[in-house]
């Protein structure tokens, strides 16, 4: 054991004892530090202290930001302790004294380690120390900004914070778990498309001390839209629609022109190119008040953030369909002459006819046509035709057909013959027209005697006819005319006379006179049967009933 000298002494009074301080060091050789005892006399006259080196104690680190830290540490043992010596090691290394348990370290560096060490100092010597370590907070990145962004990433980048860092942490702020990069930018990546997102980007030490958070907000771009379709069913609108997208948005961006291009459009700037832009709320697009047979360029685009931001925008061509003609139609016996008007826009027109369902089957016949009018030729007279036109478009998008009826003028029939069955019956024949032998025709036949000024007619769908109750030998004048369609043709007519019966009348002329031998004149009885002659031709026409004079001489 070595004794040291008194530390100091203080001299004998009457009323005051006397008090001496003996520092005894022991060394054992199976510990290099040393031990110090404090040991305390108390005697009648003087006290003795002994400073003694062992001594367990505690610092507390609080209130760590990334320049500055505080600390609190346990009281050193007993009395004495004059001070506590603070030594800092870390970027730098320093050391100064606390008489107090607390201290606040300054002049920090951003995301540094620093190792302290407080010692009690007691009797002009050290203690054993408290140590403890810590990590300043790293300071925020700077400049934090969003480069580019996707439907389903964003990508950021930002500057180095001041002082260190190990690498950064990136948490999303719809997902737990925070993600790890070692550069000063990343791709975060599955994101939703058309979402918020708030990104919180800070440096870490130590895989566990987080620097300042530098938060940044965006939205995701909305996915494209897909499968868009125009109906191209109206001829004055346009109705679009297109399938559910995937994620969020908050409307629709459409634009509609008959231009060239419409894919620059956006919700900040209407591009030359496409002026008319509109937003919804949700599909399908309904435009009305449309020119028929128009192309139109459709773009379609999902909006997010308040429709503030566009996703990549979608581009068809709808179409309003052409509109359905008016057809007026003209006929003659064997043509039609077709001609039609049109609202809106057409490319050609398709045309066609066929014969109708009272008319032999028989297939269409069809023609292409950019005029608005059409001439079918060689057709059959007296036939029911319907013409159908339907308006075309270049893409074959085409109208509703615009159909109409029109027969065609019937022809005369062939030569009529005229045959007396009788004194009552006359029977006619004659030849259908040929240019109506596909069709279904029927005949109206007259039958007229103009000395008795009475007739009949028939109608028939045979090519013979037969008259009854006829009067006997009169002349009959027959027309037959070819009917279709309520059109009458031009008639084929021939007479006949009924066999007549024959029955004889009697004039008896007796001659009296009071003129002096006038009624044995030759002449007198000449010129009243003359007379009598000329009365009945006139009055009984011969070319219309049968009829013979004979005169006999009785005297």
């Amino acid at each position: 054991m070595n004794v040291s000298s008194p530390v100091f002494t203080s001299s004998k009074s009457a009323n005051t004892s006397l008090s001496l301080i003996y520092i005894i060091s022991l060394y054992p050789l199976s510990d290099p530090l040393p031990f110090i005892f404090l040991f305390f006399a108390n005697l009648p006259y003087f006290k003795t202290y002994l400073c003694v080196d062992r001594f367990f104690g505690k610092i507390n680190v609080d209130n760590v930001t990334t320049h500055e830290s505080s600390l609190c540490w346990s009281a050193g043992p007993g009395e004495n302790i004059s001070h506590y010596r603070v030594e800092v090691t870390g970027d730098y290394n320093w050391s100064f004294n606390e008489t107090g348990l607390t201290t606040q370290i300054l002049n920090l560096t951003a995301g540094t380690q620093y190792n302290v060490q407080v010692f009690p100092v007691k009797c002009g010597r050290d203690l054993n120390p408290q140590n403890v370590s810590f990590y300043t907070r790293p300071s925020g990145v700077g400049d934090l900004t969003v480069v580019c962004v996707t439907n389903d990433s964003v990508k950021l980048n930002w500057t180095k914070p001041e002082g260190n860092r190990d690498f950064y942490s990136i948490q999303v702020s719809d997902k737990s778990e925070s993600q790890k990069f070692d550069t000063e930018e990343s791709v975060i990546v599955g994101l939703i498309p058309g979402n918020q997102y708030i990104f919180t980007v800070r440096a870490v030490v130590n895989n566990t001390t987080n620097g300042v958070p530098s938060n940044i907000s965006t939205y995701t771009m909305p996915s494209q839209v897909s499968c868009l379709k125009s109906a191209d069913n109206d001829s004055n609108g346009i109705t679009a629609s297109w399938d559910q997208i995937v994620g969020n948005t908050s409307g629709y961006l459409y634009c509609l022109n008959e231009i060239t291009e419409c894919i620059k459009c956006n919700v900040h700037e209407n591009s030359s190119d496409c002026t008319n832009c509109t937003i919804i709320t949700d599909k399908p697009i309904q435009v009305n008040g449309k020119i028929p047979g128009t192309r139109h360029y459709l773009c379609v685009a999902a909006l997010t953030d308040n429709n503030t931001l566009n996703g990549q925008m979608v581009q068809i061509n709808a179409y309003t369909r052409p509109s359905t003609v008016n057809i007026t139609l003209t006929a003659n016996s064997q043509t039609i002459f077709a001609n039609w008007n049109i609202d809106g826009n057409y490319k050609t027109f398709n045309v066609s006819i066929s014969k109708s369902a009272d008319s032999t089957n028989e297939s269409p016949k069809n023609g292409t046509t950019t005029d608005r009018f059409y001439n079918f030729t060689e057709l059959n007279a007296g036939m029911n035709y319907n013409i159908t036109v339907v308006t075309l478009l270049e893409n074959g998008l085409q109208s509703d057909p615009a159909t109409k009826s029109i027969y065609t003028k019937p022809t005369s029939p062939g030569p009529v013959t005229a045959t007396a069955l009788n004194s009552t019956a006359i029977m006619l024949t004659w030849e259908a027209p040929r240019e109506s032998l596909q069709g279904t025709i029927t005949y109206n036949v007259t039958c007229w005697s103009s000395y008795w000024n009475e007739g009949n007619n028939a109608t028939v769908q045979t090519e013979n006819n037969i008259f009854y109750n006829l009067k006997s030998g009169t002349k009959y004048d027959f027309c037959v005319y070819v009917v279709a369609g309520g059109l009458t043709s031009n008639p084929v007519c021939a007479s006949e006379m009924t066999v007549p019966k024959k029955k004889k009348l009697t004039f008896t002329v007796l001659c009296t006179t009071g003129i002096s031998l006038y009624c044995s004149n030759n002449m007198t009885p000449n010129a009243t049967l003359k007379e009598l002659s000329e009365y009945i031709e006139r009055n009984f026409n011969h070319s219309n009933i049968h009829w013979t004079l004979k005169s006999i001489d009785r005297k």
